[in-house]
């Protein structure tokens, strides 16, 4: 695992990000484009890719078989 760089817990944002894909799974059964939470946020999809690291670094999410999906970790892994 990598240590996350700063701080020793995700950040308000990330912790909006992940609420936000949260509540999209549940509602649609599966997890948002990063075009749809680029919109949702209105910032630029890096600036998504950028808070889904963070949310990997600290294992609230991680990278399914097929790379360009995400899933949040499963608790008892």
């Amino acid at each position: 695992m990598t240590e996350p760089k700063r701080g020793t817990s995700p950040t308000k944002k990330q912790l909006e990000v992940a609420q936000y894909m949260r509540d999209y799974l549940a509602e649609n059964d599966n997890m948002p484009t990063l075009k749809q939470m680029a919109a949702h946020f209105n910032v630029a999809i890096n600036s998504i890719v950028g808070h889904l690291h963070g949310l990997e670094r600290y294992e609230i999410i991680e990278r399914s078989e097929n790379i360009n999906q995400f899933r949040f970790v499963r608790v008892g892994k």
